[in-house]
Formats: C-alpha cells, sequence, structure tokens
C-alpha cells in the first residue's frame, strides 16, 4: 500500500470492523447518526455524500453505504 493512507486488512478483519461500526460498538448512536446524514448544499440541494460515505444509493432495491476508496 502507498499514498493516501492506504490501508491492508482481511476480509474477516473488515467483517468485524463493519459489524462493529454498524452494531454500535464504534460510535453512539447521535455520531452514528450524523455519520450516514447526507449533507446539504448552502442553497439546500440535498448531497448523496455523508460525513466520508455515499448514501441513498441503491443496489436492486436495497440501500448502500460505500466509500469508492479515492
Amino acid at each position: 500500500p502507498y499514498a493516501a493512507g492506504s490501508l491492508c486488512s482481511t476480509a474477516g478483519d473488515l467483517v468485524a470492523w463493519t459489524r462493529a461500526l454498524h452494531g454500535g460498538r464504534i460510535l453512539g448512536p447521535a455520531a452514528y447518526r450524523e455519520l450516514l446524514a447526507p449533507g446539504r448544499l448552502a442553497d439546500g440541494t440535498p448531497l448523496r455524500y455523508a460525513k466520508g460515505l455515499f448514501v441513498n444509493d441503491s443496489m436492486a432495491g436495497h440501500p448502500v453505504i460505500h466509500h469508492g476508496g479515492d
């Protein structure tokens, strides 16, 4: 890994991190809601981007939270 803080991990560790993050063991309820709350521009236009994550996308009708890594 190089540049921009690249990370190496195992699939198992990523699953553990995801479960801890979305299971309330990393952030409290208010911080978690803020993490997933899409931003708005000054004119009120809603964004798909929250605090480091893209939200409000869907895949086969299911909500998706993601980040492309760039």
